[in-house]
């Protein structure tokens, strides 16, 4: 089993070639457990420690949570709607 530091370094060293120096703000898709390790507290601890670093080198992390059921609905509140995402 790898531990977070592993998992940090793997998604740093995928992730960072794709973001360029001036670019200030960084999108992440919010299903990180599709990224194919195991769902544990090292892998939590890891992708948190990915985060912190995108952080630490001055990024603004954003990812997007949403609903589904709006388009069905056409109902949200901000409050009370459950998130499907994120």
């Amino acid at each position: 089993m790898l531990s977070a530091v592993q998992i940090s370094d793997s998604l740093l060293t995928s992730v960072l070639p794709l973001i360029r120096d001036d670019e200030e703000i960084v999108v992440i898709h919010s299903d990180l457990f599709a990224l194919g390790f195991n769902r544990c507290i090292e892998y939590v601890d890891g992708v948190m420690l990915f985060l912190e670093s995108l952080l630490d080198r001055g990024k603004t992390i954003v990812i997007p949570s949403f609903t589904f059921s709006f388009s069905k609905t056409k109902m949200f509140n901000i409050e009370s709607s459950p998130f499907e995402t994120g």
